[in-house]
């Protein structure tokens, strides 16, 4: 399946020399450059726009038919040729409501039904993922939105449902782990400031794009050490380059590491070599 709503043909015709056969669409520009590739093989999700509420990252402003446009779309790719197998959504990323899933399958369940009395040959429906992973603060366990979710997949016969948990999947397969190069106290603001040798233009892009809050861990202190606020900073000449603000942390010198875990997701991916900067390297262990 390629996700993306909105693709060059260029792009379309690499997808599918690829073995790509399902494309996800919310236009009726997509729907005619489908069109325009005469595959009877090749078939559309229609994604539609539910309210985030919950989520860290809205993946609904940019994307997404509002349910009441989904009927007139699906005739529309009908009327061209283009197979409609289904529908796909998504929640948000790093949703935490049990309700904005149920709610969001329901209402797309009450869409297929409806599709499928006007004629439409729905067999699946995408709910996408935003399943969320544990940085800095507690979430729900998978099992309870899982538990919330499972009751309604059981009313709907004939469908396949599909998933794309990426977040989920991919965060924990990687630590983050940076060293201290410098620290100061800065009075005029009444701060201790420790600058370290990555930030949000590399390893922690996801505080920038995604905003994340990492777990940050200083491993290796000495017993004994005080504890003090400390504003963490990356290593580039942008001042918004601030991974994390007043964490309670030993009191952290030249040298010391800090380890931030659940860091596989939209971190790396998204890294820059801003001001010169090597991205971080990976080491696989």
């Amino acid at each position: 399946i390629h996700t993306h709503p909105h693709v060059k043909p260029k792009d379309m015709a690499f997808a599918i020399e690829r073995g790509v056969r399902v494309f996800v669409a919310d236009s009726d520009a997509q729907i005619r450059k489908l069109a325009a590739l005469r595959l009877p093989d090749v078939a559309v999700l229609a994604r539609v726009s539910y309210p985030n509420a919950g989520a860290l990252l809205n993946l609904s402003l940019k994307f997404g038919l509002a349910p009441e446009e989904v009927p007139g779309f699906l005739d529309y790719a009908d009327d061209h040729g283009v197979r409609v197998r289904g529908l796909s959504y998504h929640v948000g990323s790093q949703n935490t409501d049990p309700e904005v899933y149920t709610a969001a399958l329901r209402r797309t369940a009450a869409l297929a039904v409806a599709a499928r009395d006007a004629g439409h040959a729905i067999d699946v429906i995408d709910i996408g993922g935003g399943f969320p992973v544990r940085y800095r603060d507690g979430v729900p366990e998978i099992e309870e939105l899982a538990a919330a979710i499972r009751p309604i997949l059981g009313e709907l016969p004939g469908i396949e449902v599909w998933s794309e948990p990426g977040r989920f999947v991919s965060a924990s397969a990687m630590h983050l782990v940076t060293s201290v190069v410098a620290e100061t106290y800065r009075p005029a603001l009444e701060q201790h400031w420790v600058y370290i040798d990555d930030g949000l233009f590399g390893g922690y892009s996801n505080v920038l794009t995604d905003h994340v809050e990492p777990e940050i861990v200083a491993v290796g202190i000495p017993a004994g050490r005080e504890r003090v606020a400390q504003t963490i900073a990356g290593p580039t000449c942008d001042s918004t380059d601030v991974v994390a603000r007043d964490l309670d942390l030993p009191r952290l010198v030249v040298g010391d590491i800090l380890v931030s875990p659940m860091m596989g997701a939209y971190t790396l991916v998204t890294a820059t070599e801003f001001n010169g900067i090597p991205i971080t390297r990976t080491i696989v262990v």
